[in-house]
């Protein structure tokens, strides 16, 4: 056998056949297409702007806020009323300050022109007008001119300094006659009474003789003063001892005067008692102060405190003179904090929300600062155990501790009803059983037992759908979900 391999045997010229041939590979290269930026950017620019206008008409801030710093606290209730913000976010805070009157807003937690939501917390600071206790210098009065006088009262908002004229003989006129201070000049304060003469120079063509009226009749005075043709003034004080209607005092006491001047006296009120700071007191100390000074004080009002005394407030004030007989009441604390059962609410869960707003409202003259509402639970539910719009469940909480509490605890005064009301009752209707007609229907009402529509016309075969429109949709089926105040239009 030849040496020739396999292929060269069928070949005469050593040739291997062409198809035996080693195949020569050539890669295929497939063009790419370029890469177009827009087929990314155009659908992100449109998702942009779908997303902007949803924020701008759902969830952007739509109230442009107010600049109060100038104006009267009362200019804030207007606005919130007006604007529909709930109140429960504002809170205010009072401090003395010299440069606002009283009742004016002086700082706000949120800038003007900022767009806020109608659940906004905003804080207010009120001024209460400049301090009554800030000492304030007290001058060489003896040397200063009426005008002096007057512009130092205004810039130092004088609030018990009271200037008067009368006509003298040898002080010459706008200078000071003489002045009465009721407490140490160095110790002199903004709140402190005085009381200034000023002379209207020489007295016209006239001199009058001054009676002596201490302890006469006022009527006595006054006859007297209006014959002479002199200005009587008339003032009145307790005295221990000058009846009362007596003079206690006079001014002048004694000497002339001139026609048209001024004549002070002073009447008695009779025996006068000293109204104590009834807030410092317990229950046995005002029972004691009562027997002591044969003075009954009216108890009978209560109000909820977060203060920690007996007696909140009291009329009249502390330091004021009263006569006996004169009616005298104190606030009595009911507690810093309250049950519902003693208040009206135990039974919230099944009442009607606005009759639950009403009591709570009609709450807060008693102490306690409460709302309710639905801030975080769902919109509603439907209930066939509790009618429309009454209550299902409420979630209490503390507005300053945010403490969540149950019914039965003892609820601090600012505490917060978070509520889910009813949609009322909701039915499922079998509808293979309805009858098949025209009109239009509404469901005033559905009975617990209610399991198919039956109106006049035809009866469906069995397996049968019925169509209807309810509230404008189609729904196609054997069975549906009914509510009370439903539209049904029956195909």
């Amino acid at each position: 056998m030849s040496d020739k391999d396999f292929l060269s045997q069928f070949s005469g010229d050593n040739k291997k056949p062409d198809s035996f041939k080693e195949e020569e590979r050539i890669p295929v290269v497939k063009e790419k297409k370029p890469f177009k930026p827009v087929y990314v950017i155009a659908p992100l620019a449109i998702l942009a702007i779908i997303l902007g206008v949803c924020y701008f008409l759902f969830w952007s801030p739509k109230i442009v806020m107010k600049n109060f710093v100038g104006l009267n606290k009362s200019e804030i209730s207007s606005f919130v009323r007006q604007q529909g913000i709930d109140p429960t976010g504002i809170v205010f805070k009072e401090e003395y300050n010299f440069d606002y009157d009283r009742d004016i807003v002086i700082y706000q937690s949120i800038e003007p022109d900022k767009k806020i939501k109608n659940n906004a917390k905003i804080d207010f600071t009120i001024s209460m007008g400049a301090d009554p206790d800030e000492l304030i210098r007290f001058p060489d009065i003896m040397n200063m001119t009426q005008d002096e006088l007057n512009q130092w009262a205004k810039e130092n908002k004088l609030q018990k300094t009271k200037i008067t004229t009368s006509f003298n003989e040898t002080v010459p006129a706008g200078e000071v006659i003489s002045y009465d201070v009721k407490s140490d000049e160095s110790a002199f304060t903004r709140g402190t009474t005085l009381n200034i003469s000023v002379s209207k120079g020489p007295t016209p063509a006239g001199t009058v003789q001054i009676q002596d009226f201490v302890k006469k009749q006022y009527y006595e005075a006054e006859s007297w003063a209006k014959q002479n043709k002199v200005e009587i003034v008339r003032n009145e004080a307790y005295s221990n001892t000058v009846d009362a209607g007596l003079i206690i005092s006079q001014y002048p006491a004694s000497g002339t005067m001139k026609t048209g001047e001024s004549f002070s006296v002073t009447v008695s009120k009779g025996k006068g008692i000293s109204i104590p700071d009834f807030t410092k007191m317990s229950e046995s100390e005002l029972n004691s102060w009562m027997k002591k000074n044969s003075v009954t004080v009216d108890t009978s009002e209560r109000r909820y405190s977060s203060s920690d005394r007996y007696i909140i407030s009291q009329s009249p004030s502390a330091g004021s003179m009263i006569s006996a007989g004169e009616a005298v009441s104190v606030v009595i604390n009911q507690g810093n904090g309250f049950y519902l059962k003693d208040v009206g609410l135990s039974g919230m869960i099944g009442s009607q929300f606005n009759e639950v707003c009403d009591t709570l409202n009609n709450l807060r003259s008693s102490g306690i600062d409460t709302f309710a509402g639905s801030w975080s639970s769902p919109e509603g539910v439907y209930s066939y155990e509790y009618p429309k719009g009454s209550i299902v469940s409420v979630t209490i909480t503390g507005y300053s501790n945010k403490k969540v509490y149950s019914p039965n605890d003892k609820l601090p005064l600012d505490a917060r009803f978070d509520v889910v009301l009813s949609k009322g009752k909701m039915y499922d209707v079998d509808l293979s059983k309805a009858d098949k007609g025209g009109g239009v229907y509404e469901i005033a009402s559905l009975s617990d037992t209610l399991t198919a529509i039956s109106f006049p016309f035809h009866v469906l075969a069995s397996g049968d759908t019925c169509e209807l429109n309810v509230n404008g949709m189609k729904i196609t089926g054997s069975t549906i979900t009914l509510v009370e105040g439903d539209h049904i239009e029956l195909r």
